[in-house]
Protein backbone atom coordinates (compact mmCIF):
# COMPACT_ATOMS: atom_id res chain seq x y z
CA UNK A 1 0.00 0.00 0.00
CA UNK A 2 2.52 2.60 1.04
CA UNK A 3 4.86 1.92 -1.95
CA UNK A 4 2.63 2.44 -4.28
CA UNK A 5 1.58 5.30 -2.62
CA UNK A 6 5.22 6.92 -2.79
CA UNK A 7 5.64 5.28 -6.41
CA UNK A 8 2.19 7.35 -7.79
CA UNK A 9 3.00 10.56 -6.00
CA UNK A 10 6.45 10.28 -7.38
CA UNK A 11 4.90 9.74 -10.84
CA UNK A 12 2.51 12.46 -10.48
CA UNK A 13 5.88 14.83 -9.26
CA UNK A 14 8.18 13.68 -11.77
CA UNK A 15 5.51 14.06 -14.34
CA UNK A 16 4.99 17.95 -13.46
CA UNK A 17 8.86 19.00 -13.67
CA UNK A 18 9.75 20.87 -16.33
CA UNK A 19 13.18 19.50 -16.12
CA UNK A 20 14.09 16.58 -14.32
CA UNK A 21 18.35 16.79 -13.32
CA UNK A 22 20.41 13.53 -12.63
CA UNK A 23 23.52 13.01 -11.29
CA UNK A 24 24.41 9.36 -12.78
CA UNK A 25 23.62 8.67 -16.27
CA UNK A 26 21.60 5.40 -15.54
CA UNK A 27 19.25 7.16 -14.51
CA UNK A 28 17.57 7.83 -17.49
CA UNK A 29 16.91 4.17 -17.48
CA UNK A 30 14.98 4.34 -14.36
CA UNK A 31 12.66 7.04 -15.25
CA UNK A 32 11.88 5.45 -18.43
CA UNK A 33 11.43 1.94 -17.18
CA UNK A 34 9.65 3.17 -13.85
CA UNK A 35 7.63 5.95 -14.81
CA UNK A 36 7.56 6.25 -18.33
CA UNK A 37 9.25 9.44 -18.71
CA UNK A 38 11.76 9.64 -21.71
CA UNK A 39 12.04 13.67 -22.30
CA UNK A 40 12.78 16.59 -20.25
CA UNK A 41 15.97 14.27 -18.10
CA UNK A 42 19.39 16.57 -17.47
CA UNK A 43 22.61 14.85 -16.44
CA UNK A 44 23.97 17.18 -14.18
CA UNK A 45 26.89 15.11 -11.55
CA UNK A 46 28.11 16.74 -8.68
CA UNK A 47 31.17 17.90 -7.94
CA UNK A 48 33.51 17.16 -4.76
CA UNK A 49 34.44 19.69 -2.17
CA UNK A 50 37.68 22.04 -2.17
CA UNK A 51 39.38 20.09 -0.10
CA UNK A 52 39.78 16.69 -1.94
CA UNK A 53 41.52 18.97 -4.71
CA UNK A 54 44.58 19.46 -3.10
CA UNK A 55 45.69 15.31 -2.06
CA UNK A 56 49.52 15.01 -2.50
CA UNK A 57 50.33 11.86 -4.53
CA UNK A 58 53.32 10.11 -2.04
CA UNK A 59 55.66 7.37 -3.20
CA UNK A 60 55.36 4.68 -0.54
CA UNK A 61 58.89 3.62 0.63
CA UNK A 62 57.95 0.65 2.14
CA UNK A 63 55.98 -2.28 0.85
CA UNK A 64 52.51 -1.87 2.60
CA UNK A 65 49.57 -0.43 0.57
CA UNK A 66 46.50 1.49 2.36
CA UNK A 67 43.20 0.88 1.22
CA UNK A 68 40.58 3.60 2.26
CA UNK A 69 36.78 3.53 2.19
CA UNK A 70 35.01 6.69 3.35
CA UNK A 71 31.52 7.17 3.71
CA UNK A 72 28.24 5.98 4.84
CA UNK A 73 28.30 2.14 6.22
CA UNK A 74 24.55 1.51 5.56
CA UNK A 75 23.14 -1.51 3.77
CA UNK A 76 23.65 -0.17 -0.07
CA UNK A 77 27.13 0.12 0.70
CA UNK A 78 27.95 -3.69 1.61
CA UNK A 79 31.19 -3.15 3.61
CA UNK A 80 30.78 -6.69 4.24
CA UNK A 81 32.22 -7.55 0.84
CA UNK A 82 35.18 -5.00 2.13
CA UNK A 83 35.48 -7.00 4.92
CA UNK A 84 35.13 -10.33 3.45
CA UNK A 85 37.87 -9.59 0.84
CA UNK A 86 40.28 -8.15 3.72
CA UNK A 87 39.28 -11.79 5.41
CA UNK A 88 40.72 -13.72 2.10
CA UNK A 89 44.11 -11.27 2.06
CA UNK A 90 44.77 -12.00 5.99
CA UNK A 91 48.12 -13.36 5.25
CA UNK A 92 49.40 -10.04 3.14
CA UNK A 93 50.50 -8.02 6.21
CA UNK A 94 51.54 -5.71 3.50
CA UNK A 95 47.50 -4.38 2.51
CA UNK A 96 45.86 -2.50 5.30
CA UNK A 97 42.09 -1.61 4.60
CA UNK A 98 40.44 1.67 6.42
CA UNK A 99 37.49 2.19 7.08
CA UNK A 100 35.73 5.80 7.85
CA UNK A 101 32.19 6.33 8.24
CA UNK A 102 29.43 5.35 10.28
CA UNK A 103 26.04 4.11 9.78
CA UNK A 104 23.37 1.95 9.94
CA UNK A 105 25.08 -1.46 9.49
CA UNK A 106 28.66 -0.30 11.13
CA UNK A 107 28.25 -2.25 14.07
CA UNK A 108 27.34 -5.16 12.24
CA UNK A 109 30.36 -4.67 10.13
CA UNK A 110 32.75 -4.00 13.22
CA UNK A 111 31.32 -7.50 14.83
CA UNK A 112 31.97 -9.43 11.60
CA UNK A 113 35.16 -7.90 11.43
CA UNK A 114 35.90 -9.22 15.08
CA UNK A 115 34.20 -12.47 14.54
CA UNK A 116 37.15 -13.17 11.73
CA UNK A 117 39.97 -11.80 13.72
CA UNK A 118 41.05 -9.38 11.14
CA UNK A 119 43.91 -7.62 12.06
CA UNK A 120 44.33 -5.84 9.09
CA UNK A 121 41.32 -3.78 8.78
CA UNK A 122 40.45 -0.47 11.19
CA UNK A 123 37.74 1.31 12.04
CA UNK A 124 37.86 5.08 12.41
CA UNK A 125 33.68 6.31 12.86
CA UNK A 126 32.82 9.18 11.76
CA UNK A 127 35.02 12.39 10.54
CA UNK A 128 34.04 15.73 9.81
CA UNK A 129 34.93 16.68 5.81
CA UNK A 130 37.90 19.37 7.15
CA UNK A 131 39.61 16.01 8.50
CA UNK A 132 39.18 13.68 5.70
CA UNK A 133 42.02 14.65 4.09
CA UNK A 134 44.72 12.95 6.27
CA UNK A 135 42.85 10.03 5.37
CA UNK A 136 42.92 10.83 1.59
CA UNK A 137 46.29 11.36 1.51
CA UNK A 138 47.19 7.95 3.47
CA UNK A 139 45.47 5.89 0.69
CA UNK A 140 46.99 4.03 -1.94
CA UNK A 141 43.49 3.47 -3.26
CA UNK A 142 40.37 3.97 -2.41
CA UNK A 143 37.46 1.24 -2.29
CA UNK A 144 33.91 1.72 -3.62
CA UNK A 145 31.19 -1.06 -3.10
CA UNK A 146 27.65 -1.12 -3.40
CA UNK A 147 24.88 -4.21 -3.25
CA UNK A 148 23.88 -5.97 -6.74
CA UNK A 149 20.46 -4.61 -7.34
CA UNK A 150 19.57 -3.39 -10.49
CA UNK A 151 17.77 0.36 -9.46
CA UNK A 152 21.16 0.56 -6.78
CA UNK A 153 23.64 0.20 -9.68
CA UNK A 154 22.28 2.85 -11.51
CA UNK A 155 23.46 5.14 -8.91
CA UNK A 156 26.77 7.17 -8.45
CA UNK A 157 28.09 7.57 -4.99
CA UNK A 158 29.12 10.88 -4.49
CA UNK A 159 32.72 8.89 -2.95
CA UNK A 160 33.87 8.66 -6.80
CA UNK A 161 34.20 12.34 -7.07
CA UNK A 162 35.87 12.97 -3.98
CA UNK A 163 38.16 9.60 -4.64
CA UNK A 164 38.68 10.90 -8.38
CA UNK A 165 39.20 14.61 -7.28
CA UNK A 166 42.22 13.68 -5.25
CA UNK A 167 43.72 11.73 -7.92
CA UNK A 168 44.03 8.21 -6.40
CA UNK A 169 43.25 4.74 -8.04
CA UNK A 170 39.61 3.39 -7.63
CA UNK A 171 39.04 -0.74 -6.80
CA UNK A 172 35.74 -1.57 -6.80
CA UNK A 173 33.08 -4.04 -6.40
CA UNK A 174 29.94 -2.57 -8.22
CA UNK A 175 27.86 -2.95 -11.17
CA UNK A 176 26.40 -0.30 -13.50
CA UNK A 177 27.26 3.55 -13.18
CA UNK A 178 30.24 3.38 -11.04
CA UNK A 179 31.90 0.04 -12.78
CA UNK A 180 31.43 2.18 -16.26
CA UNK A 181 33.10 5.26 -14.97
CA UNK A 182 36.00 3.72 -13.45
CA UNK A 183 36.53 1.78 -16.41
CA UNK A 184 36.09 4.79 -18.87
CA UNK A 185 38.82 6.88 -16.75
CA UNK A 186 40.57 3.51 -16.26
CA UNK A 187 41.32 4.92 -13.44
CA UNK A 188 41.68 1.15 -11.25
CA UNK A 189 40.04 -1.96 -11.32
CA UNK A 190 36.19 -3.22 -10.83
CA UNK A 191 34.63 -6.45 -9.82
CA UNK A 192 30.93 -7.40 -9.57
CA UNK A 193 28.99 -5.61 -6.83
CA UNK A 194 29.31 -8.46 -3.55
CA UNK A 195 32.04 -10.84 -4.87
CA UNK A 196 34.19 -10.25 -2.19
CA UNK A 197 36.52 -12.72 -4.11
CA UNK A 198 37.06 -10.99 -7.17
CA UNK A 199 37.45 -7.78 -5.31
CA UNK A 200 40.48 -9.58 -3.41
CA UNK A 201 42.04 -10.90 -6.84
CA UNK A 202 42.03 -7.41 -8.08
CA UNK A 203 43.52 -5.74 -4.60
CA UNK A 204 46.65 -8.27 -5.40
CA UNK A 205 46.65 -7.07 -9.23
CA UNK A 206 46.94 -3.87 -7.55
CA UNK A 207 49.31 -4.40 -5.00
CA UNK A 208 51.83 -6.30 -7.90
CA UNK A 209 51.44 -4.05 -10.31
CA UNK A 210 53.08 -1.24 -8.59
CA UNK A 211 53.92 0.87 -11.73
CA UNK A 212 50.31 1.28 -12.85
CA UNK A 213 49.58 3.23 -9.37
CA UNK A 214 50.47 6.63 -10.34
CA UNK A 215 48.90 6.25 -14.03
CA UNK A 216 45.71 5.10 -12.30
CA UNK A 217 45.55 8.40 -10.07
CA UNK A 218 46.52 10.63 -12.83
CA UNK A 219 43.84 9.26 -14.91
CA UNK A 220 40.79 9.42 -12.12
CA UNK A 221 42.47 13.45 -11.76
CA UNK A 222 42.09 13.95 -15.50
CA UNK A 223 38.15 12.53 -15.90
CA UNK A 224 37.40 14.55 -12.79
CA UNK A 225 38.54 17.92 -14.27
CA UNK A 226 37.00 16.88 -17.64
CA UNK A 227 33.76 15.80 -16.25
CA UNK A 228 32.72 16.60 -12.63
CA UNK A 229 34.70 19.95 -12.04
CA UNK A 230 32.42 22.57 -10.13
CA UNK A 231 33.61 24.84 -13.13
CA UNK A 232 32.01 22.23 -15.19
CA UNK A 233 29.27 21.93 -13.20
CA UNK A 234 28.15 25.30 -13.01
CA UNK A 235 29.27 25.85 -16.66
CA UNK A 236 26.02 23.18 -16.91
CA UNK A 237 23.95 24.34 -14.84
CA UNK A 238 23.61 27.85 -16.15
CA UNK A 239 23.46 26.79 -20.01
CA UNK A 240 20.41 24.45 -18.54
CA UNK A 241 18.98 27.85 -16.99
CA UNK A 242 18.99 29.76 -19.96
CA UNK A 243 17.40 26.88 -22.00
CA UNK A 244 14.43 26.96 -19.58
CA UNK A 245 14.05 30.73 -18.83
Amino acid sequence: GFYRFVLKLSKWIYGNADRIFISSKLFERYFRSVHGITSNIEYLPVFAEEVFNEIPFIEKTNQDIDLVFAGNIGEMQSVETIILAANELREYDQIKFHIVGDGSSRKKCENLANSLQLKNITFYGQYSITEMPSFYSKADAFLVTLIQNEFISYTLPNKVQSYMASGKAIIGAVNGETRQIIEEAACGICGPAEDFKELANNIIKFYEEKDKRRLFGENARKYYDLNFAKEKYMERLNSLLKNII
